[in-house]
C-alpha cells in the first residue's frame, strides 16, 4: 500500500502570465530532468500545451477563468489563463488549436472551467460590452 500512496517528483512548468492569447507547446524541454525545481520558462504565455507525461503545468488565476482540456486518448492535455483581454484575443481557441496541431482529436477532448468572478461582482463598461 505504501507504494501507492507515494508522489514521484516532476518538473513543474509555470508561466509569466501577461493576459495574452498566447499558447505555448511543451514537448521536449524536460526530455531528462536535471532538477526537480519549477521552472519558469514561458515569458508572456497565457496557455500551455503538454504532449509529455510527468510533467506538472500549472497556471495562476485570481478573478480570470482557468480553462482545462484534455484528450486522454492521446494524453494531450492544455491548461489557460483566460482573463478578459486573451478571451477577447481568442486564448481558447487558440488552446484548442494548439492541441491539434500537437496531435489532439477534437472528438476525444474534455473541457472544464474553473472558478471565476462573476458579473456580480466584475463592472464592465458599455464600450467593453461592444468588444465582445
Amino acid at each position: 500500500m505504501q507504494d501507492l500512496m507515494e508522489i514521484k517528483e516532476q518538473p513543474v512548468v509555470l508561466l509569466n502570465q501577461r493576459h495574452t492569447a498566447n499558447v505555448a507547446l511543451l514537448t521536449e524541454f524536460f526530455e531528462h530532468p536535471e532538477s526537480n525545481q519549477p521552472a519558469l520558462i514561458y515569458d508572456s504565455t497565457d496557455a500551455i500545451v503538454c504532449t509529455k507525461p510527468g510533467i506538472t503545468c500549472a497556471i495562476f488565476t485570481a478573478d480570470c477563468l482557468p480553462l482545462f482540456v484534455v484528450d486522454t486518448k492521446n494524453r494531450i492535455f492544455g491548461l489557460a489563463h483566460a482573463g478578459w483581454k486573451g478571451t477577447l484575443q481568442g486564448i481558447a481557441k487558440n488552446l484548442v488549436c494548439r492541441m491539434v496541431e500537437a496531435g489532439a482529436e477534437p472528438s476525444c477532448m474534455t473541457a472544464w472551467i474553473g472558478p471565476s468572478i462573476s458579473r456580480d461582482h466584475y463592472e464592465v463598461s458599455p464600450k467593453m460590452v461592444g468588444w465582445f
